[in-house]
């Protein structure tokens, strides 16, 4: 008589395939996901363009981090380059985070013996034509396509060609035990090195073009006008920056702009604010924006990508058009100026965020997208 076999099955392999390490929304998003599902699914990740700060945190998790890397321009040898580590890996299942990595990942997939594919759409930026009209191919032999808001949802289907049975929307989520017991205030201020009775607005945010922290800059310069007490502090670092300490000094407002880098303590930078502030071109569910709900603080947001998805008007925060300066500067000025009101609002964020935003509802459905791309389930 044959002995029944005992032995649990494997968790399935899934490599997440990033740019790279850099401190970002996409990049908190896929660690946030390896940290969550790590004791369900065995994870490794490859970036392709290079590495950085986050790296560490994976390790910390026991997760190897590997950079593959690929030439400048379209290179047309990494998909075999890439192919060769996902078979030495034994991925089952390749999660390919926005556009170019699905261009690489789908094809290396396909090259490593048809491996499952899992694309998220972090953006609603469309990719140029050549790179859409391969997109569109490349979505054929994608097994599950994530949406992050109900407008990418609507993009993938309509722009990319996906089938409805094969697009999920998973809302970005943040870890609300971050935010249960939120540093003090004062005592965050005083860390960051802010007046205690200040009135602070400010941002967390890479400061690239898209990102157009200059327009908050300038905003402020006429918030600082009219409240004389106001501070804007910036959580975050990037090209952008030298042009932006520019604004603040030809503003007269430089003593007034606290510039603090690139912060691993997001939930002290947030408890210190009073107001939240928005100002990008472009998003796709910005997860700045999600943690500043977390962190019970109203919302001040260009209406850009899915932002209308999380701040609704008057309710949790206002929205003003992308380039806005003085509706952008009349916003924060306005709750600056009333603060009870800006407590409500931040109070009612906070309730949208638990019912809709958190963490371990984001982790839950990539669990179930995993599985039911490796079980064949539409």
């Amino acid at each position: 008589m044959q002995s029944k076999d005992t032995r649990s099955p494997r968790p399935i392999r899934v490599l997440q395939l990033i740019a790279g390490c850099q401190v970002g929304g996409l990049e908190v998003v896929a660690l946030s996901l390896v940290s969550k599902l790590r004791d369900e699914f065995d994870f490794s990740v490859v970036c392709y363009d290079d590495e950085g700060p986050l790296k560490p945190r994976y390790e910390e998790l026991g997760v190897d981090v590997s950079l593959v890397p690929r030439r400048p321009g379209v290179d047309l040898r990494y998909p075999f380059q890439l192919a060769r580590h996902i078979r030495r890996t034994g991925a089952d299942v390749l999660h390919a985070h926005n556009n170019t990595a699905l261009f690489y990942g789908a094809l290396a997939a396909l090259l490593s013996g048809g491996r499952r594919v899992v694309f998220t759409a972090h953006d609603r930026a469309l990719p140029k034509l050549p790179l859409r009209v391969m997109q569109r191919i490349l979505g054929k032999i994608t097994t599950r396509a994530v949406a992050v808001s109900d407008a990418g949802r609507e993009r993938l289907l309509t722009c990319d060609g996906f089938t409805p049975d094969r697009v999920t929307v998973v809302h970005n989520g943040a870890d609300e035990e971050a935010f249960t017991d939120l540093p003090d205030r004062e005592a965050s201020r005083r860390a960051l090195g802010v007046p205690v009775d200040a009135e602070v607005c400010g941002t967390v945010a890479r400061m690239h073009p898209e990102k157009n922290v200059a327009l908050l800059v300038r905003a402020f310069v006429r918030v600082a006008n009219e409240r004389p007490t106001a501070v804007l502090v910036i959580a975050g670092d990037g090209p952008e920056r030298p042009r932006c300490e520019k604004i603040a000094r030809d503003g007269g407002v430089s003593d007034r702009v606290y510039f603090l880098g690139t912060r691993s303590d997001v939930t002290r930078v947030l408890a210190a604010l009073d107001v939240f502030v928005l100002s990008s071109n472009t998003e796709g569910l910005p997860l700045a924006v999600v943690e500043a709900m977390g962190a019970e603080r109203p919302v001040v947001a260009t209406d850009v990508g899915a932002v209308n998805e999380l701040v609704s008007e008057g309710e949790n925060g206002a929205l003003v058009q992308p380039h806005d300066e003085e509706g952008l500067a009349k916003n924060v000025a306005a709750l600056l100026a009333n603060p009870d009101r800006a407590r409500a609002m931040g109070v009612r964020g906070r309730e949208i965020f638990r019912s809709a935003f958190t963490l371990q509802r984001m982790a839950d459905q990539y669990g179930r997208v995993y599985r039911e791309a490796v079980e064949g389930v539409a």
